[in-house]
């Protein structure tokens, strides 16, 4: 249940209960039945402050939903196809109809400012009206007559008002009764009840609780409950100044006076909010008065006790609570019962002793085999209670347990004897869990951030690269692929949703209605991160293209879209040592030593120095040398996350919703020294590419900077694809010439290279190497240039990301060159780059809105030392 719906349950709740206790207190005095509704709408003004600053309670509703996840078998690893990504061109974003989400909340906002503004006239004609009126000095003694016995201590100012044809009450602070203009005409009496009937407004406090009241109904504008009560708490406020005037005079001569003053409010369009006459109410109100069996008087001292008590316990038991549905069949866990007659024939649980270092999880459906090597318990739970069996359940959404299931490793071997499905296999384990481990389980709803899979067109058309299975799979079905690309063969949408989780950090869930299965290629440029979650090594050089977000877009017709949802969290309750193996022939096997290539390992530095710099101003610099030595001096953690995860453009990160200020603010100094790096002769040295041996070491310096951040900064992070602000890089005119200072490349870049490399010399200037350089400022030059490189060049210069949309194929030789001062920022009297890419070059910059993958901070911490 999101926000919006809790809010109108809890209302709904409270008035109905006020409503209730209304009608039950029919028979009792008025100014009790108010006191209900004025507390009722209290209650619901305050509730959204109230519900956001107390601690939450969840409530599990039960909700029967069809199975998320049916599919043949996943496979067991991902198949490193050794297929690159290709660079994609960002498309101009398209306007798309918004969710149903924020349609409703745009509708809820537009009705409460429509409905307020009825409110917000009133109050200003009120103004009004009350600094024209006239001040009525005998008017005074008759209210310091009838203040004592009415109790009120406070001063009312009296005023005429040619505007105002009833008596009528304003203000809170400085309460004003406003008196039509031919109020000293009429008799005594008269003039006593009406400014009786007045006091007891101003006494009761009644202005602001209508005000309150009137703005609690725009804000649930769409609620009938909540008109209804408005409704009835006009009536009853009306009804108990009734009475406070019938205790003191005559009944029938103040119901006469009534009717009297109705007949001139028909003649007027409107009257202010507290007025003495509504011809609406006026037949109930006539009636009461004359009526000898209504209870008439004040609430008393205790009972206004109670209904405040009552009020706040009702309060502290409604506000916390958050609904929150409990599926019957969740894609976010696999079930934590165990399911009976699902065990394996044979299984083999043994204890590691720490002779035999390598790891593994594998599977096979077909013989309903399952061998995990030297996995801990904790993994074990995670693969056991995955949505998807060959999947993972997040590592950070499992707690509880005993400290060793984090530390001792085992290896088990088991044999269904017979071929199984994924779920099949999942539920076996989890029984081989229970039966060996004694694990106890159980799962936990919680809100946290999610993404949705949703469709993008409105036709609910789907990408390019994606086709509903024509064929039955008969092989191996799911998910296969590796190091940015993904093969679906007979795959269910859930199925990519729950691969698409490992890969975002965060739960994905189906929305996208599609059934049956699918076949399809996604293909995108990995990030270190999700190459860590496909198991696999950090690139040695910078891989440029499509993100996952946006491949989703172009290829799929996909979208994840960022919300707040239900997640499900695993709770160990209790664990214990396995019982002794039952299965030595399977043991013997998995004691046999793994053959699979060992991981290469983490790049760290040897030693570092992390020091905050608290010298107001200074020179901020970085310097990442082959030798495996880094300093940075006078430098933000934003600007160390920019160099540490490849980002040039500050627009490229961004800061989470509660980072903290000193990410942007502290400045630090690091000196770091890691292993040397080697570096190797690459075929064409092409300056900028990502096949560069000096970018190659960059690289894995980049990266051990980027794991000093997460190690003693506790860096958290994460990607999305947000709409920004670009440029296009296009042909400046429709005949595609190109300018004087831009040509079709000739050159032997292979030739050019071996040339260098045999004379060992350096990277200079007029170095005979291909690719984009920027020794000066205020030239880009290069021989064998790609544009795609070009525009990355451009980025620098221009302060917005560049894509290349020319549609020109090939390299060029060119030399751009504009006016820039020392630091490379351009002269306001010069040549500035957009006239000069146009002049010289033949091109342009368009600007447009593309979706640019974006890195966010979500949290850290100052280092200890």
């Amino acid at each position: 249940m999101t926000t919006e719906l809790a809010l109108i349950a809890k209302a709904t709740v409270i008035l109905g209960i006020a409503l209730a206790a209304t009608h039950v207190a029919r028979h009792a005095r008025a100014s009790m039945r108010a006191s209900f509704l004025a507390a009722a709408f209290g209650l619901v003004m305050v509730m959204p402050i109230a519900s956001a600053l107390t601690p939450v309670r969840e409530v599990p509703i039960p909700v029967a939903i069809a199975p998320a996840f049916l599919a043949n078998e996943l496979a067991a690893q991902p198949e490193v196809l050794g297929v690159q990504p290709r660079p994609t061109e960002p498309k101009e974003s398209s306007w798309q109809l918004p969710s149903l989400r924020t349609l409703t909340r745009s509708a809820w906002l537009l009705g409460a400012v429509i409905t307020a503004l009825p409110l917000a006239l009133g109050l200003w004609r009120v103004r009004r009206i009350r600094r024209r009126g006239q001040a009525w000095p005998p008017a005074d003694a008759f209210v310091e007559e009838l203040r004592a016995p009415l109790g009120l201590r406070r001063s009312v100012t009296i005023v005429l008002q040619k505007d105002v044809v009833a008596p009528a009450t304003c203000g809170w602070m400085r309460p004003t009764i406003m008196l039509p203009i031919d109020a000293p005409d009429w008799s005594a009496e008269d003039l006593r009840q009406a400014l009786l009937h007045e006091l007891e407004h101003v006494r009761r406090h009644d202005w602001p609780v209508h005000v309150i009241a009137r703005l609690t109904c725009s804000l649930y504008w769409f609620h009938p409950a909540a008109w209804i009560a408005w409704r009835q708490l006009s009536l009853e406020s009306e009804r108990a100044c009734d009475d406070a005037v019938v205790v003191q005079a005559e009944n029938t001569a103040y119901a006469q006076q009534l009717v009297a003053l109705a007949r001139r409010v028909a003649t007027v369009r409107a009257q202010p909010l507290l007025s003495m006459a509504d011809r609406r109410t006026l037949a109930t109100r006539v009636a009461s008065i004359l009526s000898t069996n209504v209870a008439r008087g004040r609430v008393s001292s205790t009972t206004m006790t109670a209904i405040v008590v009552c009020a706040a316990a009702l309060s502290a038991a409604l506000f916390p609570l958050q609904a929150r549905a409990r599926v019957q069949s969740s894609p976010g866990v696999a079930s934590a019962t165990v399911e009976p007659g699902l065990r394996f024939g044979v299984a083999s649980v043994r204890p590691n002793d720490g002779t035999d270092p390598s790891r593994g999880f594998g599977f096979t459906l077909e013989s309903g085999r399952l061998r995990l090597r030297n996995q801990t318990l904790q993994t074990i739970t995670s693969i056991a209670y995955a949505p998807t069996f060959g999947l993972w359940f997040p590592d950070e959404r499992i707690s509880g347990g005993p400290p060793w299931i984090n530390t001792d490793r085992f290896t088990i071997d088991a044999r269904a004897e017979r071929a199984v499905t994924g779920p099949e296999m999942g539920a076996m384990l989890r029984s081989l869990l229970v039966d060996r481990f004694g694990l106890k389980v159980r799962v936990e709803p919680r809100t946290a951030a999610v993404y949705a899979l949703v469709v993008i067109k409105r036709d609910r058309s789907l990408g390019p690269s994606l086709k509903p299975t024509a064929i039955a799979c008969t092989g191996r079905c799911g998910i296969g692929g590796g190091s940015g690309r993904y093969q679906l063969s007979g795959a269910s949408m859930a199925l990519l949703a729950g691969s698409l989780s490992e890969l975002v950090g965060r739960p994905v869930v189906d929305r996208t209605g599609l059934t049956g299965t699918f076949d399809g290629t996604l293909e995108w440029s990995p990030t270190p991160e999700e190459l860590g979650a496909l198991g696999e090594p950090a690139p040695a050089a910078a891989v440029f293209g499509a993100s996952l977000f946006t491949a989703l877009e172009e290829q799929f017709g996909l979208k994840l879209q960022s919300e707040r949802g239900p997640v499900e969290y695993l709770v160990i309750e209790s664990a214990e040592q396995p019982t002794p193996n039952d299965a030595p022939e399977l043991a013997a096997q998995a004691s046999q030593p793994a053959q699979s290539a060992p991981q290469p390992p983490r790049p760290t530095f040897e030693v570092a120095s992390i020091r905050l710099n608290t010298a107001p101003t200074g020179a901020e610099d970085s310097n990442l040398q082959p030798s495996g030595r880094v300093s940075v001096t006078y430098t933000t953690l934003y600007d160390l996350v920019s160099i540490a995860f490849g980002r040039r453009q500050r627009h490229e990160v961004a800061a989470g919703e509660r980072l903290p200020s000193w990410v942007v603010k502290d400045r630090w100094d690091i000196v770091a020294q890691g292993p040397p790096i080697a570096s190797t002769t690459p075929a064409i040295v092409r300056v900028g590419q990502p096949n560069d041996a000096d970018e190659a070491s960059g690289q894995r310096l980049v990266a051990m900077m980027r794991n000093l951040l997460i190690d003693r900064f506790k860096l958290v992070t994460r990607r999305e694809t947000r709409n920004l602000p670009a440029y296009a890089l296009v042909m400046a005119s429709n005949d595609k010439r190109l300018g004087p200072q831009m040509q079709t490349s000739s050159a032997d870049c292979a030739a050019l290279s071996s040339a260098f490399v045999a004379t060992g010399a350096r990277l200079l200037p007029n170095s005979p190497v291909c690719g984009l350089r920027m020794f000066e400022r205020g030239r880009l030059y290069g021989t064998g240039v790609m544009l795609t490189d070009f525009a990355r060049g451009l980025t620098s210069v221009a302060g917005r990301t560049v894509v290349d949309a020319t549609g020109l194929t090939g390299a060029f030789d060119l030399d751009l060159r504009w006016s820039a001062d020392r630091a490379g920022l351009q002269t306001p009297d010069g040549v500035s780059v957009f006239t000069a890419i146009q002049e010289q070059l033949g091109l342009e910059l368009q600007a447009r809105t593309v979706p640019i993958d974006v890195l966010v901070i979500e949290s850290a911490e100052r280092p200890t030392n």
